[in-house]
């Protein structure tokens, strides 16, 4: 994994920690959420790095799946949908 995965991986866990439940579970009086979410990531890379290491998708999704806030979310495929693009057909 190079430097800069690590580090926007690190700017993710502070986002996604932050945001993931301000987007995906019920706010305010009338319990609702935003209808649909979307993710997008322009250099997803590949799922798994050669030492191990999750990827952004697979990082992304940790993060989302097993957040302290899940079980409040009400996950849906309609509602987060998270879209990796990578370039470089060797890292897809």
């Amino acid at each position: 994994m190079e430097p800069a995965t690590e580090a926007k991986h690190r700017l993710y866990t502070r986002c996604f920690d932050a945001w993931w439940p301000i987007l995906l579970q019920p706010q305010g009086r009338d319990g609702r959420s935003w209808p649909r979410v979307t993710f997008l990531d322009a250099f997803a890379g590949p799922g798994r790095y050669e030492g191990g290491e999750g990827g952004s998708p697979a990082f992304t999704l940790d993060r989302l799946l097993t957040h302290t806030a899940v079980g409040r979310m009400n996950l849906s495929r309609e509602q987060a949908r998270l879209v990796f693009i990578e370039k470089r057909r060797s890292r897809y």
